[in-house]
């Protein structure tokens, strides 16, 4: 039977008092900033973390419901804050980690405060106010159609084609690692072949695809093992934000297929108990390893544990130095990175270039960095100057491109809509069709990243040329499998 939250008044009346400070704490916030009376860079980090914390124990609460904000804000508070707490906790400055002016770091914190309460407000707010409950992820009518046989036999042919490929990648780029350094990936490349490379663009949308499928055990576990792996091995290459996201969409899924009664794995509480235990062992290994990958000894007044953290929480520097070059990224690249990936998407992919001679513009080039498609492009190619056109990159983020194009009034715009976005993911529930589910799984995973990545790659990364091509191509056997299931039936008859 479909389960719905019961609504408490006392629970209620707390929500709507939080809704209410928050709304004035953003307030105060943004007129503070445009009046140039700013608040301490340490005061809206400490906001910043608050409100991140407060929502996700919010979502706890009803975890089967709220599983994309807790998600979103586990994702923002690792890439944007936690590199930022872990050096005030090792007794650092806020300063001295982002390397820019007092003003900066200023500019950073408050921009990072006020996204995220403008995200988990608009969410709390839209979810308390609407009139119906959110839609279970899983109710009686949400349960996926029938797919052919044939079908689902080549979904698994190939999502173990593209996880053997997928495999054998992240072992080619932790050798390389291994023997070279992390900026030389940058430099030299993987030197990855097309046979390789062309099967990992569409994993993550096979993945899905799998998984929608709803596997049994016996076929769920060793590949589920052999996925993990793949992703510990691209983790210790130096790749952060696709495996964390990646755990997350795992944790998901396995989540709410125990939620629907057909469970692969049983969150019982001392299960729980220790998964939560071994995190900071996991932890202090990971970091070990990089040690030993780049052949340097940990000193003895290293602490692992903060370290970790400052190394994850990196992309933070895209807000500040954004913010240093704004005027020059301006100038280069124009005020349109939001739409900048969208823009990309279109014109950029095989089929636009192929059907109306659009030049392809090549990676950590000039051409790149001035198309106003790619903030970081353009940033990196100001910031690292010779060692971008070698290749070297630094990744985006959404806060720092919704800023840059229009403000900080633009940046809670932004803001509010990825709340509507999760929201809307969150009422959807599942769909009913292995192809539907499988997007939103992946719409999920990439809407997750985005405190790491442009402000459209929830869209463009999930509907890429690659994916489409692969639905097409799924689409089409389905249909031959029906006619040919269609034929036999009639000849048996």
């Amino acid at each position: 039977m479909s389960r719905y939250v019961q609504k408490n008044p006392i629970a209620q009346c707390v929500k709507f008092l939080y809704i209410v400070l928050s709304l004035v704490h953003l307030i105060l916030l943004c007129f503070s900033y445009q009046d140039g009376m700013w608040y301490s860079a340490e005061a809206c980090l400490y906001t910043a973390v608050i409100h991140t914390v407060i929502t996700i124990g919010y979502g706890l609460r009803n975890l089967e419901n709220r599983f994309r904000i807790v998600s979103f804000n586990a994702m923002y508070f690792l890439f944007l804050l936690s590199g930022l707490i872990a050096t005030l906790l090792d007794g650092k400055t806020i300063i001295s980690y982002l390397g820019v002016s007092e003003q900066a770091a200023q500019h950073t914190c408050y921009c990072l405060a006020i996204s995220i309460i403008v995200v988990n407000l608009t969410y709390i707010a839209l979810e308390s106010f609407s009139r119906k409950n959110i839609k279970p992820y899983f109710s009686e009518n949400s349960k996926t159609r029938p797919m052919q046989r044939g079908t689902r036999q080549i979904i698994l042919v190939l999502f173990i084609v593209v996880l053997v490929a997928k495999f054998a990648g992240a072992v080619i780029q932790y050798r390389f690692l291994n023997e070279n350094s992390y900026v030389d990936s940058y430099v030299i490349g993987y030197n990855k072949p097309f046979y390789i490379t062309m099967p990992e663009s569409v994993f993550y949308f096979c993945l899905c695809l799998w998984m929608a499928t709803n596997p049994s055990k016996k076929q769920f576990y060793p590949l589920i093992v052999v996925v993990i792996v793949v992703e510990i091995i691209v983790l210790l290459s130096g790749d952060r934000a696709e495996p964390m996201a990646t755990l997350f969409l795992l944790a998901y899924y396995v989540y709410n297929r125990s939620k629907a009664g057909n469970p692969v794995f049983r969150f019982t509480k001392m299960r729980v108990v220790v998964i939560l235990a071994l995190l900071p062992a996991l932890i202090l290994a990971l970091q070990m390893v990089q040690y030993t990958r780049v052949h340097e000894t940990v000193a003895e007044d290293t602490n692992l544990f903060l370290e970790f953290f400052e190394d994850q929480g990196v992309s933070v520097n895209v807000i500040s130095k954004g913010y240093v070059y704004e005027e020059d990224i301006r100038q280069i690249g124009g005020s349109s990175y939001t739409i900048g990936g969208f823009r990309s998407y279109l014109t950029q992919n095989l089929i636009s270039r192929t059907l109306f001679g659009i030049e392809a513009i090549p990676k950590n080039s000039v051409a790149a960095a001035t198309s106003g498609n790619s903030f970081g492009s353009t940033l990196a190619y100001l910031w690292f100057r010779i060692t971008y056109l070698e290749g070297h990159g630094c990744g985006s983020s959404y806060v720092a491109e919704m800023y840059h194009d229009g403000g900080i009034y633009f940046l809670c715009v932004g803001s509010a809509l990825i709340a509507v976005l999760l929201l809307y993911l969150s009422r959807k529930g599942i769909p009913n069709g292995i192809y539907s589910y499988a997007f939103v799984l992946l719409m999920f995973k990439n809407l997750v990243l985005l405190p790491r990545v442009n402000s459209m790659a929830w869209f463009t990364a999930t509907f890429s040329v690659q994916n489409l091509i692969v639905l097409v191509a799924l689409l089409v056997a389905n249909q031959l499998f029906s006619l040919h299931s269609n034929r036999r039936e009639r000849a048996t008859a």
